[in-house]
């Protein structure tokens, strides 16, 4: 029965993917690329209906950066793509020696572990955002944390599915598109492609992809929805671990002694040709967290307890935290807005006003003056 009703969805979810709704972006997938950017990523999970968390930026894979944002619910890493070495990195990740180290099979895969294959051009970054997002137990997380109606009934929905169809299922949720498409870099003007011109690898632009590493019940997966199934990459304790010479008692924290050595491997293999990585983590909403410490402490200091100079001295502390949590916010709203406003006028404007001064011939004939000298200069 279960397979029927699996069988009856994909065909209506074929059709749709079929209607003339879609709105062709990229190769007929309907989804734009978006910037790998901790305030676009923000906005976007919170458009979806997501609740109490943010993802952050993160600059370098060292514990006391995780321990002062914790707790971390998985991170999100970016590289370029190039085939051959992501081939190379899994089999290599696969054969480092510990049999903890595999990817699972489909009927090893545990069911409330959400995986889903990537089956649409240009998704992978909120592909990624969201394998970590619905492997959040809301029962067990932070109390502000929700996951809000869309990926809620998404996931109960498709919770039968195998990861192509729960991969289409995503690629079909309207609120996910729009959200994701919202940030669609403005392109007014189009330049025709001459499609009779054979293509080059090294004329196409760099090709770039996300994978997740996420805890869940006492395990670390690594989530690429370009492979058939999870990567298991370990075990860890979910109570007090060592690292480093270093006690991590959180559980929001602790998992990561399994994935940084993964990520590491990742970069080690790619290092000798490129140098572009990005990694972010998803972590929960640190203004909301601030505020509720804020309010705990000056209630500490009202009632005159025994900790009251320690809690005036950390109170000082996190108004000077919750002060720069929100003037990051705040610039995230900036740079959000000036990636969906439209420059064109603006500059079609300030080309005619030059013209009219009789400025932009000179500077045309400089700007090729300069261009002419550079080759010139190249070739000898």
């Amino acid at each position: 029965q279960a397979g029927a009703r699996a069988e009856a969805i994909a065909r209506a979810v074929a059709r749709r993917a079929q209607s003339p709704a879609q709105v062709a972006m990229d190769g007929g997938s309907g989804w734009c690329t978006i910037e790998s950017d901790p305030g676009v990523f923000t906005e976007l999970v919170r458009m979806i209906g997501v609740r109490g968390v943010q993802v952050e930026e993160l600059y370098a894979l060292d514990m006391d950066e995780f321990r002062r944002i914790q707790p971390v619910y998985g991170l999100v890493f970016l590289f370029k793509w190039v085939p051959d070495l992501h081939k190379l990195t899994r089999s290599s990740a696969l054969g480092q020696g510990s049999q903890k180290v595999r990817l699972l099979r489909a009927d090893e895969i545990p069911p409330n572990l959400f995986f889903a294959s990537q089956v649409i051009n240009n998704a992978c970054a909120t592909q990624a955002l969201l394998s970590i997002l619905m492997n959040i137990p809301e029962f067990s997380a932070d109390d502000s944390f929700e996951l809000g109606d869309e990926l809620r009934n998404l996931k109960a929905f498709s919770a039968d599915f195998d990861p192509p169809l729960r991969g289409l299922t995503i690629s079909n949720s309207e609120t996910i598109r729009s959200a994701h498409n919202s940030f669609a870099p403005q392109q007014p003007l189009e330049v025709a492609k001459d499609t009779s011109a054979p293509t080059s690898s090294e004329n196409e632009d760099d090709l770039y992809h996300f994978v997740s590493y996420v805890p869940l019940n006492g395990c670390v997966y690594e989530l690429d929805g370009l492979q058939p199934g999870p990567i298991l990459l370990g075990e860890y304790d979910e109570g007090v671990q060592s690292v480093s010479g270093h006690t991590l008692e959180e559980a929001g924290v602790a998992w990561l002694s399994v994935a940084k050595p993964a990520i590491e491997a990742r970069i080690e293999t790619y290092s000798t040709n490129e140098i572009r990585f990005n990694l972010m983590a998803i972590v929960r909403d640190r203004e909301a967290a601030l505020e509720r410490e804020r309010a705990s402490l000056l209630e500490l200091v009202r009632n005159e307890s025994p900790d009251r100079s320690a809690a005036t001295h950390r109170l000082a502390e996190v108004e000077l935290e919750l002060g720069e949590e929100r003037r990051k916010r705040e610039g995230w709203v900036r740079e959000n807005e000036r990636r969906r406003h439209n420059y064109v006028p603006f500059m079609l404007e300030m080309l005619k006003v030059l013209a009219s001064k009789g400025e932009l011939r000179k500077m045309i004939d400089e700007a090729k003056a300069k261009r002419a000298s550079s080759v010139s200069q190249n070739d000898k």
